[in-house]
């Protein structure tokens, strides 16, 4: 191969891998985004098995399978396309999903951050926290755990849509009256 087409090569593939590393975003100077030592404990089968637990605004007892680099080393929109809060078993999102969902967010060190933290919820006895706002997010998360896991907004707007099409189906059935 000719040495100067060589070198542009090779400085194309540097450029490439430089570019996509800087756009990898692993949360603020004040506050970065750590890979938890503590994660290969609960790998099982090639994936984190999460079970919600009281309080999170599911009755479920059933696991489900996260990925395995979950909230480690990147701020990342991790919450998605996961069950059961985000979205259904075929990873689509849920039309009444928390606004969390779509917020980026990593695990840090509390003693090496300087942006509003949580601890974790998923690893309770842990000593593992997370944040929304080195992501660039706001704590929506927080908002929608202390509410009970519920969003009242969007109970609200199911139930009006129910009534709404219970109203118009019993009305189109029953014939108006002759007055």
């Amino acid at each position: 191969m000719n040495p100067h087409l060589r070198l542009l090569v090779m400085s194309l593939a540097l450029a490439t891998v430089q570019l996509a590393q800087a756009e990898i975003n692993s949360g603020t100077p004040g506050c970065p985004c750590i890979e938890w030592a503590g994660l290969d404990n609960y790998i099982s089968e090639g994936c984190i098995n999460f079970t919600p637990s009281e309080g999170m605004g599911t009755s479920t007892e059933d696991s489900f399978c996260y990925p395995v680099t979950y909230g480690s080393t990147e701020c990342k929109v991790w919450d998605e396309s996961l069950e059961p809060f985000c979205a259904d078993a075929s990873g689509n999102p849920l039309v009444n999903a928390p606004a969390w969902c779509l917020d980026s967010f990593c695990y840090v060190d509390p003693n090496n951050c300087d942006s509003i933290i949580g601890k974790s919820g998923m690893f309770p006895n842990e000593d593992l926290y997370y944040s929304y706002a080195t992501c660039g997010a706001d704590s929506s998360f927080e908002n929608w755990l202390e509410s009970g896991g519920n969003n009242l907004e969007a109970i609200a707007k199911i139930v009006e849509d129910y009534v709404i099409s219970a109203v118009n189906t019993i009305e189109s059935e029953i014939p108006s009256p002759d007055f």
